[in-house]
C-alpha cells in the first residue's frame, strides 16, 4: 500500500559500474611499494646522520676492515703503531737539514707577491718527501711596494728653510753579514702605508698606545696637524698610526728604542751586532700598518676570498690614510734631541712613560711639540697593485677525510733574510713534512687527514692564510680539528706557546717527550725547563683566521727570546742567516726541537682515536678569563657589572665538560678491551660513540662564534678570544665585554648575548613564546568576527583583505627596532588575519562530498608542511644580508639598520602574487554571493583570453537537459522566503560543540609538545649511573643534548616523510576505515607518545638519535591524521553552509586559544619539573590533556554532511547521488524510520 514514503518513481536496477581502471589493485600495490621505498630510502639516509649528528657522517672509516689504524688500541694488520710513528718523528728531524733549508730561504728577498720561485721550490721538496698531493693556490691581493721616501729635519727662517738633518732610511751594510749588502735588498717601508708628503711640527708620543694618546690629550698637548714619533712595542704598529690619524695627526715615525731590549744593551756594556749580542743602532723594523685588530686579510675583500674578478670594497677603513715611515734608533736620536726643552718631559707622566734608553745619547724625552720653526718633512711614495700570492698546500689523506689537522707557516719576509721570522718556521715545516714522508715510506697509514700550508703574504696582514680560510670556510667548519701554527721556530731559548685551552693538554704532553737543547741538567726535557705558561690567542700570525673567524682550535709554538738571550732584530736585515748562525741558534738545535714538538703534536691529534682535546681545560680557562676582567668593571658608571649569569653558566659548563672528558676517557679505555666475535655489535656501538664525541670536540670552539661579529669589527666572530682592539698582538678575552667596559657602555657590553632588539639570549625563548602567544590570542579574538563577516560579505574579499593585512604587518615586523614594536606587529598579524578558517570553509563548499573530503582536506596541511620545510631556510638565508653578503648589501645603510627586512620583502613579493592570483582567478563560493558580478574575474578572464587563442565560453554552456527534474517544483518551492540570518544555536549544534572542545584540546597538547620537544632534545643528557639526584623510574631530568642543527635536520626529514603520509596514506586510510574511526585511533596514540617521551632519554646513547627520529615521526603521523579528520567532522557537523564560515571562525579561535595556552601551561610545567628533578612532569601533564581530548571524540557521531545543499528542508526526501541511491546505502533500520 502506497504511503508518503513510497517513491513516486520506481528505482531502476542498473548494472554495477565497471571499474575505470581494471588494474587498480596493481596500481595500488605499486603506490604502496613506492611509498615504502621512499620511507626506507629516507631511513637509510637518516641512519648515519641520526646516529652521527653531522652532515655526511660516516663511521665506515672507523671500522678495522676499512683501514688498519696505527694506534695500538686499534686492530692493525699493516702500517705502523703509534709508538713507531712517534719514534720516526723523533729520529728524523735534523739540525743540519734545518740549517740547509734556512740557507735557501734566506739567500735572497722573498717579499709577498714576489716569491713564486720559493713557492715552486717548496712544492718540489714536499713532493720529493712523499707528499704527492702538493699544489700552489693563488689569490689576487691588494698590496703596496715602496717607490721613494725621505725624512728630513728642517729649520725654517724668514728667508729660507735649512735641512739640519736628513735620515738615510737605510740599515748599515755589514761586512760580517753578507745579507745586509745584497744589491736587491728590500727598502725600509711599511706595508699598507699611505703615500704622502707632509711638513709639520712633531710630537713624541711614547709607545703610541691608546692610553698614551689619552695622556697627551689630557695634558693639553696639541696633536692635530703634527707628526708623531713613537717607539715600537706594547701594541701593533698599525694601531699606533690609526689612533694618530683619528686625532688629526698628519704622519707617524716609528723606531725601536733599546728600552725593549732588556739588559742586553750597549749602555750596559754589551757590544752591538755583529761584534756582540746588542741591537745594531741602524736596525730598522719594517712591518704592516694595516689595522690588524679590525680585520686581517686583503682589506678590499673582508670576509670573502680575493679571487680574480671578485668584488672589492674601499679599503680606507682598514688601512691608514696618513703616511708613516720606520727608522732606526740611531736616526731617531736627532729628531728626539730637537725636542729637548720643548713641552713636558716623559718623566712628568705616569709610569707607562718611563724607561727610555736613549738618555745616554743626549735624548731628554721631551714631548714637544717642536718649535714653530723646527719641522719634519716626511715623504712617502708607495705603489698599490693587485698581484698574486702563492700558498703551497700539501695533503696526506687519512682514513677519516672529514677530520683534518692543519699545520702552517708563512714563507714571505720583509727582508732578504728572515732567518727567524719566518724561515726558522719554514725550515721546521720542511723537516716536519720530511718526517711524515719517512713514516709514509715505512708503511704508515694516517687515521686523519693532514694538511701542510706554506703561506704567502702573512707580513702584510695574514693575507695568504686569511684568503684561504675565507675560501675554504664551509669545509673547515665541517672538518678542521685543529690548526697548528709555527711562525718563528727559533729566535731564542724560551718556549712561548699560545693556544686555545682545548689544546693545552697536547702541549703539556709533547713537551715531556722532547729533549731540551739546554742540557745543563743531562736528559732534561723541554717541559723541565719551560715555565708551563700558555698565552691566550691574540693576532699577528696565521692562526688568526682559523681561531677567530672559522672557530678552529689553534696553537702557536716557538722558542722566543729570553731575558738573557741576544737581541733579536725583528723585521730587520740583521734577522739573517749569519745572525742565526752566530747568535740566534748557532747549533740549530732549537730548530730541531721545535720540529719535533710540532710533529708530535700533529701525530697526537691525527692518530689518537678519541681526539686529544680537553673540554675541562676550556671551561677552566673561561672561568679564569672572567676573573681577570672583573676588576675592569669597577670603574663603570652606576656601579659594578653583574657577572652572576656568566658565573653560573661557566660553573654549569665546567661540570658538564668534566663529565664529558671522563666519558671520552672511558671510551678510550674500552678500545683496549678484547671482545669475543659474537659481541661485534659492541665494537660497532663504540665506533659510533667515538664518532659522536669527536664531533662534539670539533664543534666546541665553533660554539663560541657569534655570526654578526664583534661590535665595530664584524670580521672577528669569536666571543672568547680576539686581538685587543687597541693592542693587536696580545689576546683579549671576552673582547666584547672588555671593550664595553673600557668605553663605559655596558648597554653594548655583550653583543653575543644580546639579540638585535636588546633582549638577552636567555630571555629570547620567553619573548618568542610571548609574541607567538600574542599572535594566537589576537587571532582568537578576531577569528569569529572574520568568519561571520565571510558569511555575509563573501569568502573571497575577506581572504584578500587578510592577505593584504598580513603582508603589511609582516613588512612592519621586518623593520621593528624595539621589543614593543615586535609584539605590536605580531598582535596585528593575528587580529587582521582570519584566513585559516575561511580557506577551510571554501574547501568545504567546493568539495561537499564526504568521499572526496579526505583528499581535499589533506591539501592545505600539505602546503603548510612545504612552507615549514622551506620557509625557515628561506628566511634564514635572507636575514642579515649586509653581514652575510657584504659584496651586495654592504654599502646599504637601509639593510644595516633593518637586518631582517629582506626576508619580509621577499615574502611580500609572494603575498602580492597570491593577492593578484586570488583577485583575478578565485571564484566566490558563498551561495548568496557567487552570482554577483566579480570585476576581478572579469579582468582575469580578459587577461587569460589575451594569452590564448581559445576564448573562454563557460558562462554560455547550456545545462544538460538530463539534469532537469522529472517533477516540476511546487509553488512553495518556487517562492521560498529569503534565508534568515542563522542564530548562534544553529552554529553550535551538539555535534559542533563536541568537535570544538576536542579541537581546542588537540591544538593545546600538540602545540605544547612541539614547543617542549626542542627544549627537551637540547637539554644535556644526564649521567644516570651513580648519580644521587637520579631515582629511576621517575626522578631524572636528562634530555638528549642534541644541537639545534641536528634538530632542524630531524624536522626537515620528518616534514618530507609527512608530505607523503599527508597526501597518499591519509586519504586511503580515511576511505578504508572512515574519518571518525581514524580519529578515534590517533587520539589514543597521542597520550601514549607523551607518556613514553621522557623515558626515551634513558635508551643507550647509540640509539638515542634513532629514537628521537621515530618519536617525532610518530607524533607527526598522529597529527597528520588528527587535524584533517577533526576538520572534516567539524565541517560536516554544520547545520548548513550559511553557518560554516562562522563555525570555522569559532574553530580558529578555540584552536588559537589552545595553541597559546598549551606552551604556556606545559612550559611552566617543564620548568617546575626540571627544578624538582622530574622531567616526566610536563610530559605526563600532556598525557592528561591528550586523554581529555579523546573523550569528546568518542561521543561524536559522524553525520552525513550537507552534500552541497544550502539549508536542508524538513520534508526533503533523500536525493540520489552519483554514488548510488541514498536509501540503498542506509541500513534496514534507517529505511524503516523513513
Amino acid at each position: 500500500m502506497a504511503s508518503e514514503s513510497t517513491p513516486l518513481l520506481q528505482v531502476v536496477s542498473v548494472a554495477p559500474q565497471r571499474h575505470r581502471y581494471p588494474h587498480h589493485r596493481l596500481r595500488q600495490l605499486c603506490t604502496y611499494s613506492l611509498g615504502m621505498l621512499l620511507v626506507v630510502s629516507v631511513f637509510l639516509f637518516l641512519l648515519p646522520s641520526a646516529v652521527l649528528p653531522r652532515e655526511h657522517g660516516s663511521i665506515w672509516s672507523y671500522f678495522p676492515g676499512a683501514n688498519p689504524f696505527p694506534h695500538n688500541a686499534w686492530p692493525h694488520g699493516y702500517g705502523l703503531s703509534y709508538e713507531e710513528l712517534q719514534a720516526i718523528l723523533q729520529i728524523t728531524p735534523s739540525a743540519e737539514k734545518a740549517r740547509e733549508w734556512s740557507s735557501y730561504y734566506t739567500a735572497g728577498p722573498h717579499l709577498a707577491g714576489k716569491n713564486l720561485s720559493q713557492a715552486i721550490w717548496t712544492q718540489e721538496r714536499w713532493q720529493e718527501f712523499g707528499i704527492e698531493d702538493a699544489n700552489i693556490v693563488a689569490y689576487d691581493v691588494y698590496i703596496n711596494y715602496p717607490l721613494d721616501h725621505r725624512l728630513a729635519l728642517l729649520k725654517k727662517t724668514k728667508d729660507k728653510t735649512e735641512v739640519t738633518y736628513e735620515a738615510s732610511l737605510e740599515e748599515d751594510v755589514l761586512e760580517e753579514d753578507h745579507t745586509s749588502g745584497l744589491p736587491d735588498r728590500v727598502p725600509t717601508f711599511h706595508g699598507y702605508s699611505a703615500s704622502g708628503n707632509v711638513t709639520a711640527q712633531f710630537v713624541y708620543v711614547n709607545f703610541g698606545t691608546y692610553a698614551d694618546y689619552e695622556d697627551l690629550v689630557n695634558a693639553n698637548v696639541r696633536l692635530a696637524g703634527k707628526i708623531a714619533i713613537a717607539k715600537y712595542g706594547r701594541n701593533f704598529r698599525g694601531l699606533k698610526i690609526k689612533r694618530a690619524q683619528e686625532l688629526g695627526m698628519v704622519g707617524v715615525i716609528l723606531y725601536d728604542d733599546p728600552q725593549e731590549d732588556g739588559e742586553i744593551t750597549e749602555e750596559n756594556g754589551y757590544k752591538a751586532y755583529p761584534e756582540g749580542p746588542a741591537r745594531n743602532p741602524s736596525a730598522v723594523q719594517r712591518g704592516s700598518a694595516q689595522f690588524l685588530s679590525i680585520a686581517p686579510g686583503d682589506p678590499t675583500t673582508p670576509g670573502w676570498p680575493s679571487k680574480p674578478g671578485c668584488d672589492r670594497k674601499d679599503p680606507s677603513g682598514s688601512i691608514p690614510s696618513i703616511p708613516s715611515i720606520p727608522i732606526s734608533y740611531k736616526e731617531a736620536i736627532p729628531l728626539l734631541k730637537a725636542l729637548n726643552g720643548h713641552g713636558p718631559k716623559a718623566s712628568d707622566f705616569n709610569e707607562r712613560w718611563q724607561g727610555g734608553k736613549l738618555g745616554n745619547k743626549g735624548v731628554e724625552y721631551n714631548i714637544g711639540p717642536s718649535p714653530d720653526d723646527v719641522v719634519i718633512n716626511l715623504h712617502n711614495q708607495q705603489e698599490y697593485v693587485t698581484t698574486p700570492l702563492w700558498n703551497v698546500i700539501g695533503v696526506i689523506k687519512g682514513a677519516i677525510p672529514d677530520e683534518v689537522v692543519i699545520l702552517g707557516n708563512h714563507r714571505d719576509a720583509w727582508i732578504a733574510g728572515g732567518a727567524a721570522d719566518p724561515n726558522s718556521g719554514s725550515a721546521a715545516l720542511n723537516e716536519v713534512v720530511r718526517s711524515f714522508g719517512e713514516a709514509l715510506k715505512a708503511g704508515w697509514k694516517p687515521l686523519r687527514t693532514i694538511v701542510f700550508a706554506s703561506w704567502d703574504g702573512e707580513e702584510y696582514g695574514l693575507l695568504g692564510s686569511t684568503e684561504w680560510v675565507e675560501d675554504q670556510l664551509p669545509w673547515l667548519s665541517k672538518a678542521n680539528v685543529a690548526y697548528l701554527n709555527v711562525d718563528v721556530a727559533a729566535s731564542g731559548t724560551k718556549l712561548g706557546p699560545a693556544a686555545s685551552p682545548l689544546l693545552n693538554n697536547v702541549i703539556y704532553d709533547i713537551t715531556g717527550l722532547v729533549q731540551s737543547p739546554n742540557q745543563t741538567v743531562p736528559g732534561q726535557t723541554v717541559r723541565d725547563v719551560w715555565d708551563g705558561h700558555i698565552n691566550t690567542m691574540g693576532s699577528g700570525s696565521d692562526f688568526t683566521a682559523f681561531q677567530d673567524f672559522a672557530g678552529v682550535a689553534s696553537f702557536d709554538l716557538g722558542f722566543n727570546r729570553g731575558p738573557e738571550d741576544p737581541v733579536y732584530h725583528y723585521h730587520s736585515n740583521y734577522d739573517s742567516f749569519d745572525w742565526m748562525e752566530r747568535f740566534g741558534d748557532h747549533g740549530w738545535l732549537y730548530h730541531e726541537a721545535c720540529t719535533k714538538l710540532w710533529a708530535l703534536a700533529a701525530a697526537k691529534l691525527v692518530e689518537t682515536p678519541v681526539l686529544s682535546l680537553s673540554a675541562a681545560d676550556y671551561s677552566v680557562g673561561l672561568g679564569q678569563y672572567l676573573e681577570n676582567i672583573k676588576p675592569d668593571a669597577k670603574h663603570l658608571p652606576g656601579g659594578e657589572f653583574d657577572f652572576g649569569s656568566l658565573d653560573r653558566a661557566i660553573a654549569e659548563f665546567q661540570a658538564v665538560a668534566k663529565q664529558f672528558d671522563a666519558y671520552s676517557a672511558d671510551l678510550t679505555s674500552q678500545l683496549a678491551e678484547d671482545l669475543p666475535w659474537y659481541l661485534w655489535w659492541k665494537k660497532v656501538r663504540l665506533y659510533f660513540q667515538i664518532r659522536i664525541v669527536n664531533d662534539k670536540y670539533k664543534a666546541l670552539e665553533r660554539a663560541f662564534l657569534y655570526e654578526p661579529g664583534l661590535d665595530g669589527r664584524s670580521w672577528f666572530k669569536h666571543v672568547v678570544f680576539a686581538p685587543g682592539i687597541w693592542t693587536g698582538y696580545s689576546g683579549a678575552t671576552y673582547p666584547g665585554l672588555v671593550e664595553s667596559f673600557d668605553a663605559g657602555d655596558v648597554g653594548n657590553a655583550q653583543p653575543e648575548m644580546i639579540e638585535y632588539v636588546g633582549v638577552p639570549k636567555d630571555e629570547v625563548a620567553k619573548w618568542v613564546g610571548i609574541s607567538s602567544a600574542v599572535t594566537s590570542i589576537s587571532q582568537a579574538v578576531m577569528a569569529v568576527t572574520w568568519g561571520t563577516a565571510s558569511d555575509h560579505m563573501g569568502r573571497k574579499p575577506i581572504i584578500l583583505l587578510g592577505l593584504t593585512c598580513t603582508m603589511i604587518f609582516s613588512l612592519l615586523f621586518g623593520v621593528s627596532q624595539t621589543l614593543s614594536m615586535i609584539v605590536i606587529t605580531r598582535a596585528f598579524l593575528g587580529l587582521m588575519n582570519g584566513n585559516v578558517g575561511i580557506i577551510r570553509t571554501m574547501v568545504a563548499e567546493m568539495v561537499p562530498e564526504k568521499e572526496l573530503q579526505p583528499r581535499a582536506f589533506s591539501v592545505m596541511p600539505l602546503v603548510w608542511t612545504i612552507g615549514t620545510i622551506f620557509g625557515p631556510a628561506f628566511g634564514g638565508a635572507l636575514a642579515r644580508p649586509a653581514e652575510k653578503h657584504p659584496e651586495i648589501f654592504g654599502d646599504s645603510e637601509f639593510f644595516k639598520r633593518n637586518p631582517f627586512i629582506l626576508p619580509n620583502l621577499a615574502s611580500a613579493f609572494l603575498f602580492i602574487i597570491g593577492i593578484a592570483t586570488g583577485f583575478l582567478f578565485l571564484h566566490e563560493t558563498l551561495a548568496t554571493r557567487k552570482d554577483r558580478r566579480d570585476y576581478g574575474l572579469v579582468l582575469g578572464s580578459m587577461l587569460a583570453s589575451s594569452c590564448t587563442s581559445r576564448e573562454r565560453k563557460e558562462r554560455y554552456i547550456v545545462q544538460d537537459t538530463e539534469t532537469t527534474p522529472l517533477l516540476g517544483e511546487t509553488p512553495s518551492q518556487q517562492k521560498k522566503a529569503p534565508a534568515k540570518r542563522p542564530s548562534w544555536k544553529e552554529v553550535f549544534s551538539p555535534q559542533s560543540r563536541l568537535v570544538l572542545i576536542a579541537y581546542a584540546l588537540l591544538s593545546l597538547h600538540t602545540m605544547a609538545f612541539d614547543s617542549l620537544l626542542p627544549v627537551f632534545l637540547h637539554t644535556p643528557a644526564q649521567q644516570i649511573h651513580d648519580n644521587p639526584d637520579v631515582h629511576l623510574p621517575f626522578k631524572f631530568i636528562g634530555g638528549f643534548g642534541v644541537d639545534s642543527q641536528t634538530i632542524g635536520m630531524y624536522y626537515t626529514l620528518i616534514g618530507i616523510i609527512g608530505m607523503f603520509l599527508q597526501f597518499i596514506v591519509f586519504p586511503m586510510a580515511a576511505k578504508r576505515f572512515g574519518v571518525l574511526n581514524c580519529l578515534k585511533g590517533v587520539v589514543l596514540v597521542f597520550p601514549m607518545i607523551y607518556f613514553v617521551t621522557p623515558f626515551t632519554s634513558l635508551v643507550p646513547e647509540s640509539l638515542r638519535h634513532v629514537t628521537v627520529f621515530f618519536l617525532m615521526l610518530s607524533k607527526l603521523s598522529a597529527s597528520i591524521f588528527g587535524f584533517p579528520c577533526i576538520t572534516i567532522l567539524l565541517t560536516n557537523s554544520a547545520t548548513s553552509l550559511t553557518v560554516l564560515g562562522t563555525l570555522n571562525g569559532v574553530a580558529t579561535s578555540v584552536s588559537a586559544v589552545g595553541r597559546a595556552a598549551g606552551p604556556a601551561i606545559c612550559g611552566a610545567a617543564f620548568s617546575f619539573g626540571v627544578k624538582k628533578g622530574y622531567i616526566i612532569f610536563p610530559w605526563w601533564t600532556l598525557t592528561i590533556f591528550g586523554i581529555l581530548s579523546a573523550i569528546p571524540i568518542y561521543w561524536t557521531v559522524e553525520t552525513d554532511g550537507f552534500q552541497g545543499n544550502g539549508v536542508v528542508e524538513e520534508d526533503e526526501e533523500p536525493q540520489e547521488t552519483e554514488y548510488g541511491a541514498a536509501d540503498q546505502r542506509r541500513s534496514p533500520e534507517s529505511r524503516a524510520c523513513h
